[in-house]
């Protein structure tokens, strides 16, 4: 038997109609699952491509290197933040996109109490940011050390196995989203 879709047809009738799915398991011994399942894989590869590549961008951006290359190491010890830098302690990069000058404070003396001068402010008690109310303790963190005297290529790298992480197990759930397209499918062929 033959089917009465095209394949250029079939693929704008998968997105909406399930009249194609139920013609596709009556006709098709089974292709229209592989079909299917094929175009689950297909789409989520390119979402997951394009986040990774949007990623990726922002990693090579000078707002990264510029933002790496500054941040001094921070200790979070009972509750309270020190650095090994001298306090209050300011950073100053651009803004990755719209390129407006940003400025983070670290300050652990307790001059710096507000954001009016910066977009954050890392005080020794708790975290300010600019536009928001209330500031965020840090007596809800786990004592850490956040050390960051690897080289911005290594912080890169380190970001890049975390998306290509992701993006692995995005496409193990592609089994689920085709699994659940052809119960669909087997629904509208029962219907």
């Amino acid at each position: 038997m033959e089917s009465r879709y095209s394949i250029y047809k079939a693929v704008f009738l998968s997105f909406y109609c399930g009249a194609f799915y139920a013609a596709a398991a009556k006709e098709g011994r089974g292709s229209g699952l592989l079909y299917l399942f094929v175009l689950v894989l297909v789409s989520t590869v390119i979402t997951f491509s394009s986040a990774a590549w949007h990623l990726n961008q922002f990693l090579d951006s000078k707002a990264v290197n510029a933002i790496v290359g500054q941040l001094p190491d921070m200790h979070f010890q009972k509750g309270q933040l020190s650095i090994n830098k001298e306090s209050p302690y300011v950073m100053k990069f651009e803004n990755a996109v719209s390129g407006e000058p940003r400025t983070i404070i670290f300050d652990t003396s307790g001059s710096t109490r507000t954001t009016e001068d910066a977009d954050m402010v890392f005080t020794k008690e708790s975290l300010l940011i600019d536009g928001q109310s209330q500031p965020v303790p840090w007596s809800n963190l786990p004592d850490f050390v956040q050390n960051l005297d690897m080289p911005a290529s290594a912080f890169k790298d380190f970001c890049r196995q975390v998306i290509i992480g992701l993006m692995i197990a995005g496409l193990l759930f592609v089994p689920v989203f085709f699994l659940g397209h052809a119960i669909l499918g087997l629904l509208y062929l029962l219907c």
